[in-house]
């Protein structure tokens, strides 16, 4: 039978767009079938950076399945082509628009792949320009590993996921998390303040003082940005919203004891005298 057009299972589970989106950094790809849309869906889906390479004019929806794919990056992301308008795509153009999309990247990451698939053309531009090329194994039975396979036997750099290729590179995914808890709106942040342990939304809604509605709907936001995970029905902060909740809090508390005030019987500020006086501390006796 034909090999099914889908990644390996880390990947099918968590788009690998996703996991870049929420660390803050961009997925470039092709926006064709399989791998290429599943990344950008996985970034548009948390909010996040990506950019879709096309092989036609930038009018010119390839694939016609991810015509609606493509509309959405051109109004959250951006989509980009070496071509004038109206050039249809050819098979000749992608080779060509792979470069542009390796160029783009700070590494390529090859998920499949099949012998004397353009795979190959897209590392060795890789390779020409100086970019990294890690490779995702997949089952040595399957056509579409062989690639990647063969890339890690060759000295690729093996990566199971998103957080093994940040990793690699050098970026702290929990950074981005302190950046997402900041974002919250004020109930947002309540409900992650009481999820100590895993929860039911009943006992959460009860503890935030929210209905049930409110509730469920902010679950769904915070677990579809890495802040919030669902165990069996029930709720939890993951490690990084807990370590960024209280990198948070701590910068807050900071702020506000470092903030100079001024004393409550302190003389207003005369005309002429600078405003900074009224901050200026009593002198010692």
């Amino acid at each position: 039978s034909a090999p099914r057009r889908r990644g390996p299972r880390n990947f099918r589970r968590s788009p690998p767009g996703r996991g870049l989106g929420l660390a803050g950094a961009c997925a470039v790809s092709g926006a064709a079938r399989g791998i290429d849309s599943a990344s950008h869906q996985g970034a548009l889906s948390v909010s996040g950076a990506t950019i879709a390479v096309l092989g036609s004019g930038i009018d010119v929806a390839y694939p016609a399945s991810s015509r609606e794919l493509i509309e959405r990056i051109a109004r959250k992301g951006t989509v980009v082509s070496e071509y004038p308008p109206g050039v249809p795509a050819a098979p000749y153009r992608f080779p060509a628009r792979n470069r542009i999309v390796v160029a783009l990247a700070r590494a390529l990451v090859v998920v499949e792949g099949a012998e004397r698939s353009g795979s190959m053309i897209s590392v060795a531009h890789a390779l020409d320009i100086g970019r990294e090329v890690f490779a995702v194994p997949g089952p040595v039975s399957s056509p579409l590993a062989a690639v990647p396979l063969r890339l890690i036997r060759e000295g690729a750099t093996m990566i199971r996921g998103a957080a093994d290729l940040l990793a690699d590179l050098g970026v702290d995914p929990g950074a981005a998390a302190a950046g997402a808890v900041q974002r919250l709106s004020d109930p947002d942040r309540r409900i992650l303040r009481v999820l100590a342990g895993p929860s039911l939304p009943e006992a959460i809604a009860g503890a935030a003082g929210m209905t049930m509605t409110e509730v469920v709907a902010a679950l769904m936001r915070m677990e579809l940005i890495g802040l919030v995970r669902s165990v069996g029905g029930r709720y939890e902060a993951t490690l990084a919203a807990t370590e960024a909740t209280l990198a948070v809090t701590e910068a807050t508390l900071v702020a506000h004891t470092s903030a100079p005030a001024s004393a409550p019987d302190a003389e207003p500020v005369r005309a002429g005298e600078p405003a900074a006086a009224q901050l200026e501390p009593s002198p010692s006796r």
